[in-house]
C-alpha cells in the first residue's frame, strides 16, 4: 500500500484517508483475486490501482483549494470514494465501514455518492429546484471528480492502447454529463482552483475529439 500511496502523491500526515486508502485497496485486491481468468485478473489489477490514483488525483485538486480551510476539514470528502470502495468488496464492508469511520462520516458519503447518478440524470435541473443544492463540500468533491475525469479523458484520448470505439463511447458519455454536472452545481461559484478548472472543462470539452 505504501508504495502506490506514496506514488499518489496524497499528504502523509492524514490518518484517515490512509486508512481509508489501505482498507479500499486491500479490499479490491480480494476482489481481484477471486477472479478464475489470468488476463482478466491481471486487467483488473491493473484497473484498481489506476482507480486508486484517479481518485486520489480529485481529493488533491481538493487539497489545494484556496480559502483558508485547513487540509483536516475536507480529509472527510477526499476519503468518500476509498470508503465506498471499501464497503463494496469488502466482506460485511458496509458494517466494517460504520465500525472504522463512524456514522457521520458513512452518512456524508452515501449523501455524496447519491449526487454522481442524479447529476447525469435527464430530470437532475427540476430534482435540485425541489430539493435544492448539495453542501458546499459535495459540490467541491463533484467538481474535483469532474475535473479529474476530463484529465484522465484527456489522457485516455491519447492512449494507443484503447480502442477506437471504446475512446468515442467514453467521449460522447463525458461530453453528455460533465458540462451538466458543473452547470448544475454551480461550479462557477465555488473557490479557486475549482472555479477556474470547471471554466476550463466547460470551454474545451465541447471541441474535444480523436
Amino acid at each position: 500500500m505504501s508504495d502506490l500511496y506514496r506514488k499518489s502523491g496524497l499528504p502523509q500526515d492524514t490518518f484517515k484517508l490512509k486508512k481509508a486508502f489501505s482498507l479500499a485497496l486491500k479490499a479490491g485486491e480480494m476482489h481481484v483475486e477471486n477472479i478464475p481468468d489470468l488476463a482478466k485478473r491481471e486487467k483488473s489489477r491493473d484497473a484498481l490501482e489506476q482507480f486508486m490514483l484517479d481518485q486520489a488525483d480529485a481529493a488533491k485538486l481538493l487539497f489545494t483549494i484556496k480559502d483558508g480551510v485547513p487540509i483536516k476539514e475536507r480529509e472527510e470528502s477526499a476519503m468518500a470514494s476509498y470508503i465506498a470502495t471499501f464497503a463494496t468488496y469488502a466482506d460485511k464492508g458496509f458494517r466494517n465501514s460504520l465500525r472504522e469511520f463512524g456514522i457521520e462520516t458513512i452518512w456524508f458519503c452515501m449523501c455524496v455518492l447519491m449526487w454522481i447518478p442524479l447529476l447525469k440524470n435527464a430530470h437532475a435541473a427540476q430534482i435540485i429546484g425541489i430539493i435544492g443544492q448539495p453542501s458546499d463540500r459535495t459540490r467541491e468533491l463533484m467538481a474535483a471528480t469532474i475535473i479529474s475525469g476530463y484529465e484522465r479523458l484527456k489522457r485516455e484520448l491519447k492512449n494507443p492502447d484503447i480502442e477506437g470505439h471504446e475512446k468515442i463511447k467514453n467521449l460522447e458519455h463525458y461530453k453528455r454529463t460533465y458540462p451538466q454536472g458543473l452547470r448544475l452545481i454551480n461550479a462557477s461559484a465555488l473557490p479557486e482552483p475549482l472555479k477556474s478548472r470547471s471554466d476550463a472543462v466547460l470551454r474545451e470539452l465541447p471541441g474535444l475529439g480523436l
